[in-house]
């Protein structure tokens, strides 16, 4: 066949007309006509691009194919005749270049040929590195030519390593593109240790596949795949192939599932959870001696604890349901799935907004984000307003912001300065959060800060002469008066004043009969320290020491004998029949009788049940329905019709009757929370879109399993923030209330939701008291409970501290 035929054939194969083609190849359909009647040849120019248009190589357009195919043959029955180390066969391949110089076959057999020879030891020294150098120069000459090519990866990492450059050779062995190849062509370049490890590490895909595989065959296989697993890692370092022991764990469940053997599933299942358990992702080494140089990083996958919950899917049969034992496992692997969430470190940057909250709920986690900022300005002012205020929610939440304060003020390089910018706010006045400042002033002034130790000497100094210069009692609050009880009490704390002198100085101020009275200056908080040196100060002859110890002492047994008469009055009361009577009788319900009898005996329920329902006075009724622990005689058809009689009132807190209808509702949750009745009746009121802060209570009391995913969705879409409507503050008592009356089935998350949003550090404490209980402490509360502002909160946390 001629050249003109080829082209023609070829053309038509690929359905192009003579038009087409010449577009393509850029000369006229003329010429196209001549060279398919071979009344013309194409140039030597234009042989590459018509090669291109027709999908042919030059050979094949030329008609070189059949002469290539002889070369092929030859230089088979050289190597046949001569081998590969033979000089025949290199002098064979520079043949056939000579032929077909741009071949890339021969151009590789030729360095092929050129390093085998180099490897002869028939030859001497210097003939074989000739061979080398021709074997490196025509390598690196083929990968210019041929950049895509990966065959000549394998030569370039042979020559280099056979001229000593390993670095060099390991250099091309990572260039390739295969990892099957990749793995082989390291074997040839490394050494020593670095061939261990890198021999260590096909071991280990090799492993991995082989228990793969296994784990979908049967369970005699799964058995197999455990045990090679435990003999490849005797000490049971596993790292990740703890995930090839879970997933065989669960594939052995679903062996047992589909025979029926369903206690061998749930202990299967079992093992699988505490596999997920043990597992934590953290990098590790191996040190079983199989891998004992493998190194194993962190990653972003899902971990085993993750994992758990969905693998738990497929076996979600009744049968398995109804078991104990089952939902026992579901139950830990909530918890433990809750605590691994929360356990994770926060590795964020953090923002102004974020660290404003932080400071605000009062929670160590401040302390431990600030410390890890190297550029700290940007939250300097947050701590100042911190320091300059109290940022309780309220008055009883938090015990000791001044020591969360310090702890995010020691984090500040110039701590001095800070405490200078914080100082001069109180310059002209003090105001309400003086004894705050003083606090922090003096946990600071005990860690050898001497600044802080003159300022609360000057302030001392400063409220006594302006209390002494007083004339008469200014009407309603007495800032300053109060400003010195702080100043004395921070500075007897401190010793910057001795106590002879406090005495001394209250004494002179208990002169003027007409302004102050001790009660005033009673000073609870260092109430041990200055009675313990009352003795010594008796003896100084100071009429003002003299007068204020006196006046104190009379102070004190008057407050003993308010005690006294108190906890009589109260004991009188402990008679529940007559408790009863009094009620009956229409008389006051105080405090005391109200605490007494909602811990009295469930005895008493019935009557005073009756009492309640047939009460007419509002508040009456709703002190009643408050103080007994389950109403019982009344139907529920009856209590329902009388908390509808109420329902009004919920859409208005400020209604007289919000807290009765508060309280029935509260009633109806806890007796018949069980019934049907009561779920149907919760639902009509949630239809009606009454207050949150009644609702999230009766769910609470009404929850099942089945309401989980419901139930934490409702109590996570309140609002938490400062405002009128605090529904997250009773959510927050719902939730803690279900770990006290029904903890095998809370929702775990919600308890760590409370922890980390609330804005009342006592609902914060509570639920560190419940997670110390249930043993649900992670890692991450330990940590930045230890900076908590209160001073309980951190407690709680520390090895052996009661939680009860």
């Amino acid at each position: 066949m001629s050249v003109g035929e080829r082209i023609k054939s070829r053309r038509k194969e690929k359905g192009l007309t003579q038009i087409q083609l010449a577009e393509q190849v850029g000369v006229s359909s003329q010429a196209i006509s001549k060279w398919e009647t071979n009344s013309g040849m194409p140039d030597i120019s234009q042989i590459l691009p018509l090669s291109a248009a027709l999908s042919m190589t030059t050979d094949e357009i030329l008609g070189n194919q059949d002469r290539r195919k002889e070369l092929e043959m030859g230089w088979i029955n050289t190597l046949r005749q001569y081998g590969d180390l033979s000089v025949e066969l290199l002098e064979f391949t520079n043949k056939a270049l000579r032929e077909f110089p741009n071949d890339e076959t021969f151009l590789y057999r030729r360095i092929c040929d050129e390093y085998f020879l180099s490897q002869n030891d028939k030859f001497t020294d210097d003939k074989r590195s000739r061979y080398l150098d021709l074997a490196m120069v025509h390598a690196l000459e083929f990968q210019e030519k041929f950049p895509d090519s990966d065959v000549i990866i394998g030569s370039l990492v042979d020559i280099y390593v056979s001229r000593g450059m390993r670095d060099k050779a390991t250099e091309w062995a990572y260039k390739s593109k295969k990892s099957e190849d990749r793995d082989r062509l390291l074997k040839r370049c490394l050494t020593g240790e670095e061939l261990r490890r890198h021999r260590q590490k096909i071991i280990d895909k090799m492993l991995q596949d082989l228990i793969i595989e296994m784990t979908w065959l049967d369970l005699s296989s799964l058995d197999t795949a455990e045990a090679i697993i435990k003999a490849a890692i005797p000490d049971n370092n596993y790292i990740y192939y703890n995930d090839l022991l879970f997933s065989t764990a669960i594939r052995r469940a679903e062996f047992f599932v589909l025979n029926n053997e369903l206690d061998k599933a749930v202990e299967a299942i079992r093992k699988a959870l505490e596999i997920a358990k043990s597992y934590k992702m953290e990098s590790g080494q191996f040190t079983a001696p199989v891998f004992d140089c493998l190194i194993h990083q962190q990653t972003d996958d899902m971990s085993l604890l993750e994992q758990f919950p969905y693998c738990l899917k497929q076996f979600n049969t009744n049968d398995l349901m109804e078991r104990g034992d089952f939902n026992e496992i579901l139950r830990d692997a909530e918890i433990s799935l809750a605590k691994y969430k929360h356990n994770k470190i926060k590795n964020d940057k953090l923002t102004v907004e974020e660290f404003e909250l932080l400071v605000r709920q009062g929670r160590g986690e401040a302390v431990l984000r600030l410390k890890k900022e190297t550029d700290k300005s940007p939250f300097k002012r947050i701590v100042i307003n911190a320091a300059l205020n109290d940022n309780r929610y309220d008055s009883q939440c938090s015990d000791d912001q001044a020591s969360f304060v310090y702890e995010l003020i020691k984090t500040f390089k110039n701590q001095e300065e800070l405490i200078r910018d914080i100082t001069s706010y109180y310059k002209n006045d003090f105001g309400d959060n003086f004894a705050h400042y003083l606090d922090m002033l003096v946990i600071f002034a005990q860690n050898d800060d001497e600044y802080s130790s003159s300022i609360i000497k000057n302030f001392y100094n400063k409220t006594y002469k302006l209390l002494l210069g007083r004339k008469e009692i200014p009407e309603g609050y007495d800032t300053k008066r109060d400003d010195y009880v702080a100043s004395a009490t921070a500075a007897i704390k401190i010793s910057t004043i001795t106590t002879q002198t406090l005495f001394s100085d209250i004494g002179a101020l208990l002169a003027k009969e007409d302004i102050y009275s001790i009660r005033e200056f009673y000073l609870w908080d260092i109430k041990e320290t200055i009675e313990s040196d009352f003795e010594e100060a008796l003896t100084k002859n100071d009429e003002n020491i003299q007068r204020f110890i006196s006046a104190y002492n009379e102070e004190k047994e008057r407050e003993e004998q308010f005690s006294k008469t108190y906890i009589e009055k109260t004991n009188e009361f402990k008679d529940v029949n007559y408790l009863i009577e009094h009620i009956k009788s229409g008389k006051p319900i105080n405090f005391g009788m109200r605490k007494y009898l909602k811990n009295t005996a469930p005895a008493h329920d019935l009557e005073l049940s009756e009492l309640a329902y047939e009460e007419t006075d509002i508040k009456r009724k709703t002190v009643l329905y408050s103080i007994i622990p389950n109403i019982v005689g009344i139907p529920i058809e009856r209590l329902i019709e009388e908390a509808k009689k109420y329902e009004y009132a919920l859409s208005d807190r400020q209604c007289p009757e919000y807290l009765l209808a508060v309280r029935l509702i509260e009633q109806l949750g806890r007796t018949y929370s069980s019934t049907p009745e009561i779920r149907e009746y919760a639902e009509e009121l949630i239809s009606k879109g009454y207050s949150d802060n009644v609702l999230v209570g009766l769910r609470a009391q009404i929850y099942e399993s089945s309401d989980k995913k419901d139930f934490i969705n409702y109590v996570k879409s309140i609002p938490v923030e400062l405002s009128e409507n605090d529904a997250w503050h009773t959510a927050n008592f719902a939730v803690l209330g279900m770990w006290e009356t029904r903890p095998n089935d809370a929702p775990v998350d919600l308890l760590f939701y409370v922890y980390e949003t609330t804005l009342c550090a006592a609902c914060r404490r509570n639920a560190v008291k419940i997670m110390k209980r249930h043993d649900l402490l992670t890692d991450a509360i330990i940590a930045e409970a230890q900076y908590d502002s209160e001073r309980e909160t951190r407690k709680i946390v520390m090895k052996g501290e009661d939680c009860e």
